[in-house]
């Protein structure tokens, strides 16, 4: 191709318009701009994605952790019924068989094993209808005649009063307190005290913790920090 060829052609060819121009960059910053967005999307769905997996993992791991500490306060619970109910008959056997002196030797004994087996109270119901705790108090009232009365017809028996564990046991025995035969020792143990001692802690925050009995009724909570 000759140079007169070439230069005719170039003179045919028209060159881009600045509208044609401006239509391209424009087209080109829109799809940069859909990708962008495109992938900002699918960063916030996987963001999304880990959120929720990260709730439910927390949830399954609380769900195990609460059923792991039932488990462990329940057998906690049971353990120190018994041990109550063991204390409960050593007092009653040591009243019963033998001479423990005069009436301030009986609160000193009492009050010793008040603390060797870490109960709450208690409590001695003298036949002619009044009561007398280890710390000396002596009450006479109706309710100590009804107690005597059930023990004797129903015996040993367990109740719980507002969020105290009252264990009550009958005892037949020639040993009196001011001159007065004793009828039923009772011992008591607050139940708040269960929870305080498994040292139950929240994660960083307050949490409710409650004891309740079958039928739902709560008998006992601790609210922690």
């Amino acid at each position: 191709m000759d140079a007169a060829e070439l230069l005719k052609r170039l003179k045919k060819e028209k060159p881009r318009s600045a509208g044609a121009q401006a239509g391209r960059r424009d087209r080109m910053v829109f799809i940069t701009v859909a990708s962008l967005l495109a992938a900002v999307i699918a960063v916030g769905f996987m963001f999304s994605g880990l959120i929720s997996n990260y709730r439910t993992s927390t949830l399954q791991e609380s769900a195990a952790h609460l059923t792991e500490l039932n488990g462990e306060l329940k057998l906690y619970v049971e353990a120190r019924i018994s041990s109550d109910w063991n204390a409960t008959h050593s007092i009653v056997n040591s009243v019963a068989g033998a001479n423990l002196g005069p009436d301030e030797a009986l609160l000193t004994y009492l009050s010793r094993e008040q603390d060797i087996w870490d109960v709450s109270n208690i409590t001695l119901y003298m036949q002619s209808g009044y009561t007398v705790s280890t710390d000396g108090r002596v009450l006479a009232n109706d309710v100590a005649s009804e107690t005597v009365a059930d023990a004797r017809a129903s015996g040993e028996y367990l109740t719980i009063q507002e969020s105290t564990l009252i264990y009550v046991v009958p005892v037949d025995t020639e040993t009196t307190y001011h001159g007065s035969l004793i009828a039923v020792v009772s011992v008591a143990h607050d139940l708040s005290s269960f929870l305080d001692s498994m040292n139950i802690s929240s994660f960083g925050g307050s949490a409710f913790l409650y004891l309740t009995q079958r039928s739902g009724a709560v008998v006992s909570e601790l609210t922690t920090d």
